[in-house]
């Protein structure tokens, strides 16, 4: 049984969300389906009738390329929507609308905090509200003390200060059963030995084996900074499928998204 690689977490390797990278392979189970469908007629015609071995080759080349390409464009389309969001809330008695924003991005490197950022505050601003990236206004590579930020709110004027970190992490395991695996029962393939003997010929080279799939468990907090109170508040979970880049602008659209549908920003 093959058990997938996965690559350090944040702090070695410097990926924004920690969690290391799920393998790749997740999803083979959807497309086995498929590619046994394909090899049935191929199976048959090699009980039936040994001429058909190339055939039956053929077919399972075809499958293995169709199980790749599928493979391939369910990658990329996971990769594309990797967060969504568990939980959202808003503080019922807030009605202001943020004048200006100090976005602080609490991540342990300090490249991966200016990213997160500089990509809320491009968002904000593009929605017609102001923002200032914390790494701006704030000394030094470390997170800033409380009373170093609580000076600053003033210092910049803002009213609402923006605050999000991950919390956890999840470990999601897979089991990809091997080519030849079949439910219960008396599957086709048992009816010649032509048939019998390629799906287990595909079992012994592409056995079962599993992968892994890690989640970066997140969350996003807003607070007024008039009344030190939360107004807002979301948890979210991101697959770490993707370059941590791409994971911090999909994260920061799915925020952005929600933050716009509950009305606290227009």
């Amino acid at each position: 049984m093959l058990v997938a690689f996965s690559a350090p977490r944040e702090g070695e390797e410097g990926n924004a969300f920690h969690p290391r990278n799920s393998s790749i392979g997740v999803g083979l189970p959807l497309f086995y389906p498929l590619a046994n469908r394909a090899l049935t007629g191929g199976e048959r015609a090699c009980g039936a009738d040994p001429k058909k071995e190339k055939e039956m080759k053929k077919n399972r080349n075809i499958c293995t390329g169709l199980v790749s390409w599928l493979l391939a464009a369910s990658l990329l389309a996971t990769s594309c929507a990797s967060t969504k969001l568990t939980s959202v809330w808003k503080d019922p008695d807030y009605e202001n609308t943020p004048r200006k924003i100090l976005v602080l991005g609490m991540l342990q490197k300090p490249a991966n905090r200016r990213l997160i950022e500089d990509t809320f505050v491009q968002q904000l601003k593009a929605g017609g509200v102001d923002a200032v990236a914390g790494y701006t206004i704030l000394p030094g590579e470390e997170l800033a003390e409380k009373e170093v930020i609580a000076a600053q709110l003033k210092e910049v004027g803002a009213d609402v200060l923006f605050l999000t970190r991950v919390v956890d992490r999840r470990t999601d395991l897979n089991y990809v059963p091997a080519a030849g695996h079949h439910s219960p029962g008396y599957p086709a393939y048992y009816n010649s030995w032509g048939g019998y003997y390629s799906r287990g010929y595909d079992t012994i080279y592409q056995p079962a084996y599993m992968t892994e799939d890690e989640y970066a468990i997140a969350e996003a907090n807003l607070y007024d900074v008039a009344t030190d109170k939360l107004i807002w508040s979301a948890a979210s979970e991101t697959l770490i499928r993707s370059d941590h880049r791409d994971l911090i602008e999909n994260y920061v659209s799915v925020i952005m998204k929600s933050l716009r549908k509950q009305q606290v920003i227009r």
